[in-house]
């Protein structure tokens, strides 16, 4: 056993020489530092389509305000991407002015168009009733900051926002569901 730890030893020390005398008998040099990749754009996400919420499905004050809530959110979002197929489901064939809205954004994005901002910021709901079918709820808004160009090749529109305005909204239940019926209905 001794002899062969004198063999092992030996033949390391013969290894360690042969290698220090290859590089010189200095020590290595250290690797030069890697070069710095340019920096990577990071592409802006895409914005996401709001989740439904469970409220929807409620025939009381929450469902009806969830559902404003949910329609708002979902407006926003059509018109930062252009998909108005989520959008023009939080409403009724009978709200004319909710078609007159997903109508602009379809036909300003398919003109090479688009919209940034301009969302509804809802600072308020105020709930009245429940009757048979219809809910009534007022909605306190303000306007964000837009930018707006309405089709391609024409100059950006720009507005500042935080305008408010008051929006009166009219739910119907149909098919176990809250959906806006009219929006500032006439009186």
């Amino acid at each position: 056993m001794r002899r062969l730890s004198r063999v092992v030893t030996s033949v390391t020390s013969v290894v360690s020489l042969a290698v220090l005398a290859g590089c010189g008998g200095s020590p290595p040099e250290a690797a030069p530092a890697p070069t710095p990749s340019p920096p990577t754009e990071t592409a802006t996400p895409e914005p996401a389509a709001p989740t439904p919420p469970a409220g929807l499905s409620t025939k009381s004050e929450s469902g009806a305000k969830a559902t404003v809530a949910y329609f708002l959110a979902s407006m926003a979002f059509a018109g930062d991407s252009g998909d108005v197929s989520n959008f023009r489901q939080t409403f009724t064939d009978e709200c004319t002015k909710c078609e007159a809205i997903a109508r602009g954004i379809e036909r300003t994005y398919k003109s090479g168009g688009y919209i940034r901002g301009g969302a509804w910021k809802p600072s308020y709901l105020k709930f009245y009733s429940i009757q048979g079918d219809i809910a009534y709820i007022d909605a306190g808004v303000a306007y964000s900051p837009q930018e707006y160009k309405p089709k391609a090749g024409s100059p950006t529109q720009k507005a500042p926002g935080g305008q408010r305005v008051l929006k009166a909204f009219q739910l119907r239940w149909i098919a176990g569901e809250w959906r806006v019926g009219a929006l500032d209905p006439e009186a």
